[in-house]
């Protein structure tokens, strides 16, 4: 019989307790994101902190499975959550634009 690759019984608990904390599941932790990191946003004025969680994110005394629940709460449209907070490359048709002057922005 083949067992599974390492790590692999680590993650899926996490998924686990993710899911019954927050009622969904998420894998964006994917991009590499360590538990305890504070990620920080500027957005119109305002600085937005999120800390990363072993199971999803806190944001504003609220528990989070993903960060693009939490971009689309600050920014009232639907942005992907990595990249909205600087974790994933931008496509090179919005490249030199700023925040605010891309989708969503």
């Amino acid at each position: 019989m083949v067992g599974w690759p390492a790590g692999c019984a680590v993650t899926l608990a996490r998924l686990v307790r993710q899911l019954e904390r927050t009622g969904e599941v998420s894998t964006e932790r994917e991009v590499g994101l360590k538990t305890g990191t504070r990620l920080v946003r500027d957005w119109r004025g305002r600085t937005h902190h999120v800390l990363v969680l072993d199971d999803g994110f806190l944001f504003e005394d609220r528990r989070y499975g993903s960060l693009s629940l939490i971009a689309s709460e600050i920014t009232g449209a639907n942005w992907p959550g990595p990249r909205f907070f600087g974790l994933k490359r931008r496509s090179k048709a919005f490249a030199g634009l700023t925040a605010s002057e891309q989708p969503g922005g």
